[in-house]
């Protein structure tokens, strides 16, 4: 269960709020420490576990299943209307893994700039 079914389903709850500010500091620093381990490595790199980690960080007890990929289609409404259909579920995994390839391929290559 998570504080999300607890309070309602309202994100405007003070206590909801609340540790949402608390995670989003959580996953920051999380990211900070990668970022340095990557530079102080030489060698940049991002990951299905970074990402997940950094998915877990930002809604850990707010909602069910943090740090993991969903395992059901979603729909974005605007009021009763779908406004847009992001990838079926079964495909996340790998589309993640097609972005992060790429991230990887480009990283050498490009700068904080281009």
């Amino acid at each position: 269960m998570s504080i999300f079914d607890i309070i309602g389903g309202a994100e405007q709850h003070p206590v909801y709020q609340e540790l949402e500010a608390s995670n989003r500091d959580r996953q920051y620093s999380f990211l900070e420490s990668t970022v340095h381990a990557a530079l102080a490595s030489g060698k940049p790199h991002l990951t299905h576990d970074i990402v997940r980690a950094l998915n877990y960080h930002a809604i850990a007890y707010l909602h069910v299943a943090p740090g993991q990929f969903r395992h059901m289609d979603v729909a974005v409404m605007k009021g009763k209307q779908v406004s847009y259909k992001p990838p079926k579920a079964f495909m996340i995994e790998t589309l993640m893994g097609q972005m992060l390839s790429r991230v990887q391929n480009r990283w050498q290559a490009l700068n904080a700039i281009s």
